[in-house]
């Protein structure tokens, strides 16, 4: 039996391998905001834990602009990471 996985409800697929079940399980999708801040080498990271799958990148923009506009005048946004986890067991 095989399941389908759906990348916005973040549910588990099933799918047969050689006799035995292999399920994915998402666990977790977090943002990390980078900016440049005038005056300091290293670039200030800012981690959101837990959002929404498959944000959209208008919004994931957005958030980087705010917390560039919520620090110290000249700071700029370098980028915005995401990272996705996924666990894979039989």
């Amino acid at each position: 039996m095989t399941f389908g996985y759906s990348l916005v409800t973040g549910r588990y697929k099933k799918i047969q391998t050689h006799g035995g079940v292999t399920m994915i399980q998402k666990l977790s999708t977090k943002l990390q905001v980078q900016l440049s801040v005038p005056g300091v080498e290293k670039l200030k990271k800012v981690t959101f834990q837990n959002v929404v799958d498959n944000p959209d990148e208008a919004e994931i923009l957005k958030l980087g602009q705010l917390m560039k506009e919520l620090d110290v005048e000249g700071t700029l946004l370098d980028g915005v990471i995401i990272t996705s986890q996924s666990r894979v067991s039989k």
